[in-house]
């Protein structure tokens, strides 16, 4: 049985090199003229808050982020109970995540687990662990919040920022990006 755990997927709106500004600043390279909503200006939060869930990556997607799978956020983790009617149950905890690579070729799928998971109001940033050398990290902020699962609004972009690939701690490629939240299966 696979347990269902919530992601997050990216979408890339523009790669670019070097290195860059916080992601409620970025600006558009041909202008001066910010490139997306500043997160100040999202409406007063809602009462509750689940940003739990599976994102995709949509549009436009740069080749170097084309093998990324879904990213999954998540505030539980299942605790092995054998008195559980299912034998688990689901413990709250701080929000963690992964960024998956697609499976290749009969080879599993690579999880990048993410560490110094942050939301702060409709902010969330994170990184990576390293892989093979390889390990991402993001910082960007959601258009909307609430409980999406109970939400869920098919093709709406709900988070945008900015996402690095390191390799070594170096960053070798990045993109602006947007997040499509999808329900689990």
């Amino acid at each position: 049985m696979r347990t269902i755990l919530l992601a997050v997927v990216v979408i890339p709106l523009a790669c670019s090199p070097g290195p860059r500004e916080p992601a409620s600043t970025l600006q558009n390279p041909t202008s001066s003229q910010p490139t997306q909503q500043n997160p100040s200006s999202l409406s007063a939060t809602p009462k509750k808050v689940d940003v739990s869930g599976y994102y995709l990556l949509t549009g436009d997607v740069p080749s170097w982020c084309s093998n990324i799978d879904v990213m999954e956020l998540s505030n539980l983790i299942p605790v092995r109970d054998s008195s559980a009617p299912v034998g688990f149950y689901w413990r709250v905890v701080p929000l963690w995540g992964v960024i998956a690579l697609k499976a290749d070729s009969g080879v599993e799928r690579t999880d990048f687990r993410l560490v110094n998971v942050r939301l702060d109001g409709s902010r969330l940033t994170f990184s990576s662990k390293e892989v093979d050398s390889i390990s991402y990290t993001f910082a960007g902020w959601f258009v909307r919040l609430g409980v999406f699962l109970d939400d869920w609004r098919g093709g709406e972009v709900v988070l945008r920022g900015h996402l690095q690939k390191l390799k070594a701690g170096g960053v070798i490629s990045e993109a602006d990006v947007a997040f499509e939240y999808i329900p689990g299966d």
